[in-house]
């Protein structure tokens, strides 16, 4: 059983805790801000009847380990007529654990955030977005790699076709994913994976025309016309009445998932 505790507003109710299952309870903290905004998460585990055992405890492994308190802040305005969404998230610190901080451009998006883990704080692990025209983000630049040389930063660069569709992808230039056809449902049917050559991997999909669900999958390498996976699945039923993939050369011991997950 999970229950929740709201605090009556004239306007809306606002959740203030949670206790779950195990009788752990999160508290939601607003501090009275005028725009209800989050302030602080908190748990209190002291309810767990396992939570003072010591490590040397062979029921230790029972024990709900203690979760710091995370501490929210927002943008701020610095006039009245600055034009700002004030309720985007500017940091979010989990105390003695981390800081993450959001760097907006100029059209309100997170432009680059930066997370610091408290006990590495001289090595901040900074990724930064780009976005075209049609506002989307065709280049993230991932953090340094620090002790790898000059601490290179890789560029993950997206292409897309005329529905926003993803088209292409290359990870510090290398070709990781091409050739990428969707159906009218914007299902995924073909998809070249990593550089053009006899390793190229290529992957083609097909979908049950009345669910939508993935019916059969084929993996064959570029350079061989030989398949190297062909599993046709079919629907089983799965736990509670769901739905899940099987492929039917099971012999094989393959399970295969693209963009999705079975019953289990």
């Amino acid at each position: 059983m999970i229950l929740f505790t709201r605090r009556q507003n004239t306007n809306l109710r606002l959740l203030i805790s949670r206790t779950d299952a195990r009788g752990i309870n999160t508290n939601y903290i607003y501090n009275s801000d005028p725009l209800n905004r989050l302030q602080s998460v908190s748990f209190d585990t002291t309810a767990d009847p396992n939570h003072n055992l010591s490590t040397d405890d062979p029921n230790y492994y029972l024990k709900v380990l203690d979760a710091a308190t995370i501490n929210y802040q927002y943008r701020t305005k610095g006039s009245p007529s600055e034009l700002k969404d004030i309720t985007q998230l500017s940091s979010v610190l989990t105390v003695g654990v981390s800081t993450e901080s959001n760097y907006f451009d100029t059209e309100g998006r997170v432009s680059t955030k930066t997370l610091t883990l408290t006990s590495r704080s001289s090595y901040p692990l900074v990724t930064d977005y780009s976005f075209d025209t049609l506002d989307r983000v065709y280049e993230v630049l991932y953090p340094a790699e620090y002790g790898n040389g000059q601490q290179p930063r890789k560029v993950v660069h997206h292409d897309y076709d005329v529905a926003s569709r993803l088209s292409g992808l290359t990870v510090g230039g290398a070709t990781q994913a091409s050739g990428i056809v969707y159906n009218a449902a914007s299902q995924t049917t073909a998809l070249s994976v990593g550089a053009s050559g006899t390793n190229q991997i290529l992957e083609s999909c097909e979908y049950d025309s009345q669910t939508g669900l993935l019916a059969s999958q084929t993996l064959a390498r570029s350079g061989a016309p030989t398949n190297i996976c062909n599993g046709s699945q079919t629907l089983a039923a799965g736990v509670s009445g769901k739905t899940r993939l099987v492929p039917q050369d099971a012999g094989r011991r393959k399970r295969l998932f693209f963009g999705g997950f079975d019953g289990f």
